[in-house]
Parts: C-alpha cells; sequence; structure tokens
C-alpha cells in the first residue's frame, strides 16, 4: 500500500515538473518577443505583463505542490522503513503463532477423535479448544498491537467489572459450562430432575450449551401424580448447577434406583403374611436388577466412600395418622422402566391381598 502511494505521488511530481517547465518556457518566450520586436504598444505590453504575472503566479504554485509532494513522499517512505524495522516483526511472528496455533488446533482434535470415544465428550472437549484458541488469538492481538496496553486492560477490567454485575447469571453460566466440560456431573442421555419455584421437573438432557441446558420431559411418576402432563422441551440456565437442586438419576453411568411403593393397611390386618407376599411379588419382578445394581455400587466405591450399600427389597411399616398401618415396599428398578416396573408391583401386590381375609386395605 505504501508502494503504490509512493508511485502515485512519483507520476504527480512528474505532471507538475512537466506544467513548470511549460509556465516557465512561457515567461521566456514573452521576454524574448518583447525583446525581438521592440513592442511600444502600451495596451500590448499591459496584457503581455498580464500573462506573465500570471504565469509565474501558476510556476510557484506548482513549485509549493512539488514541495508538498515531496514532503509527503518523504513522510511514507519513513513510515514504510517503520513499519518494516517495528511493525513487521510483529505481524510475522503472529501470522507463525497463528499457523502453529492452527497445526497444534487440528493436531489436537485428530487426538480426541482417537483416544475420545464417547462422542459427547468429543464434541464438549472440541467445543472448550475452540473456545481457548479464540480467547488466546485474541489476548494475543490485544497485548501486540495496543499501543497503551495499560489503559486498555484498565478500560478492559472495568467493562469486564460492570458487566459482571448487571449480568452476573448470565457470565455464571460460561464456568458452569466449563465445569461440565471437564467433570461429566451432567451429560447428554442423563435423567434428571431440578426444582424451580416450587415445581418439580424431570427429564432426560438432550443438549448442554454454554447458556442452557435443553431437556425433554419425561412420563414418570412426578408427571403422573403432579404435573398432569409431559413430553415439554425444558431449558433452564446452565448456572443452576450452581445455585439450585439438580438430582442426577444417572449419575456415573447408573442405571438404577431405589422406589418405593406405599399401601395401607387395617390395624388388625396380619402384618407379617402381607410383608411375605410383599416381598414375593417384589424380588419376582425385581431380582435380575440386583446384580447389575451391585456391579454399579463397585465402581462407584472406586471414586466415592460408600458403605454399607444394600441392594434387597425391602419391607418396612410405619402407623399413620390416620389410623392405618402404613406398608412401604423398597426395591430396585431401572430409571427409566420406573413407572412401569411399580404399576405391576402394586397391582399384583393388590390383587394378592385381596385373596386373603386376614389382610384388610385401609380405605379412606
Amino acid at each position: 500500500l505504501l508502494n503504490t502511494h509512493s508511485k502515485k505521488i512519483s507520476r504527480y511530481e512528474q505532471r507538475y515538473r512537466k506544467l513548470e517547465k511549460e509556465f516557465r518556457d512561457a515567461v521566456t518566450y514573452f521576454d524574448a518577443f518583447i525583446a525581438k520586436h521592440s513592442v511600444t504598444d502600451t495596451d500590448l505590453l499591459e496584457e503581455i505583463s498580464r500573462d506573465k504575472e500570471y504565469f509565474e503566479f501558476s510556476r510557484s504554485y506548482l513549485e509549493k505542490q512539488i514541495e508538498i509532494l515531496n514532503t509527503y513522499k518523504n513522510l511514507i517512505e519513513q513510515k514504510r522503513e517503520n513499519y518494516i524495522s517495528e511493525d513487521l516483526p510483529y505481524v510475522i511472528f503472529t501470522a507463525l503463532f497463528f499457523t502453529f496455533l492452527v497445526f497444534l488446533l487440528v493436531v489436537t482434535q485428530r487426538l480426541i477423535n482417537k483416544r475420545v470415544e464417547d462422542e459427547d465428550r468429543r464434541f464438549a472437549y472440541k467445543n472448550f479448544l475452540n473456545i481457548i484458541v479464540i480467547v488466546i488469538s485474541s489476548l494475543l492481538i490485544l497485548f501486540l498491537f495496543f499501543e497503551n496496553i495499560i489503559y486498555a486492560a484498565t478500560l478492559l477490567g472495568f467493562l469486564g467489572a460492570a458487566l459482571i454485575i448487571v449480568s452476573k447469571e448470565m457470565i455464571l453460566n460460561y464456568p458452569a459450562w466449563i465445569y461440565l466440560q471437564f467433570t461429566g456431573f451432567l451429560k447428554i442421555g442423563d435423567r434428571i430432575k431440578y426444582i424451580d419455584q416450587g415445581e418439580h421437573c424431570i427429564g432426560d438432557i438432550i443438549a448442554i450449551s454454554p447458556l442452557k441446558i435443553t431437556m425433554y420431559e419425561t412420563i414418570n411418576h412426578t408427571t403422573l401424580t403432579e404435573l398432569k402432563r409431559a413430553g415439554r422441551v425444558l431449558f433452564f440456565p446452565t448456572h443452576y448447577i450452581f445455585t439450585k437442586s439438580i438430582y442426577n438419576y444417572t449419575h456415573e453411568d447408573m442405571k438404577t434406583i431405589f422406589d418405593l411403593i406405599e399401601i395401607d393397611l387395617c390395624v388388625t390386618s396380619n402384618f407379617k403374611k402381607a410383608e411375605e407376599i410383599a416381598l414375593k411379588i417384589t424380588l419376582n419382578n425385581t431380582s435380575k436388577y440386583s446384580d447389575l445394581a451391585t456391579k454399579q455400587y463397585d465402581s462407584l466405591k472406586n471414586k466415592y466412600q460408600m458403605r454399607n450399600f444394600n441392594n434387597r427389597s425391602q419391607v418396612q411399616f410405619i402407623y399413620g395418622n390416620k389410623g392405618a398401618m402404613g406398608m412401604y415396599i423398597w426395591y430396585i428398578a431401572p430409571y427409566r422402566e420406573v413407572l412401569n416396573i411399580r404399576s405391576t408391583i402394586t397391582k399384583e401386590i393388590i390383587e394378592e391381598f385381596l385373596k386373603h381375609q386376614d389382610i384388610k386395605l385401609k380405605m379412606e
């Protein structure tokens, strides 16, 4: 660009010098004409004098323009020398650094593709790498090309503080998202529950982004008894993992949970027989999930201090306030089949209880 300007100035200078020569020749011609023809006519002499003054003025104007062009040309030459000696090394360093950064990014992404088998984690790691590259590139440009870096850093500090105060929840989403990428506390496919303004929301995570977590509401006991609806797509801010209570049914690839069935019996019922019937039916429907739960527990023991894990189905009795004996049946079931298994066990237990005269259900 500087070379182009310099060449353009040289062309203008050549034109001006050519015009200057023509004006100088015109003045010389007038002087020679007067001397040769011995002009004595006053009117003609005045006209020739006015023409000479015009050409002299034009010639002096062109000389000033040539001086300005020379000054501008010298300034451009000086800028070009300063650019070569001062700015060009920064540009070359920046180009080499960005080339290395892109090369490193490509190599790292290929390693992630080979080493990380989980598709969701692979996608998250790649996004995180892209963000890191953008941040490093921005900081590099800031430090290399801002002359007053202290002023720029102070300005960015004030702007950052004001932005955090005004939209702290929005800013908190990003560290929450980074935390999720590294810890796997929540991941796509997990079934979770969170409470927002007293409403319980249960569903499967279908997307995680820096600003929000997207969840598909499933059919479960909560949607059946409380919400009376399901199938909605729910969105909540990513920073909820820091500010709200979130329950993960599938942490560390857990596939089973404890579920509870409550049945009210009359106080005159045969509780021992009721317990035997309930345990038999429960074990028939859930015993195959006990081994799976034991393996999951063993994997959790490698990371957490967990002891005295009991995966057996249990029946407990507690006397209620309404003159009924509450029977509580705990059992292990896959989190995705909880509602179906609960329905099957409850139906079989009630049908069996109705066959025995000494087991009576408490009706409202």
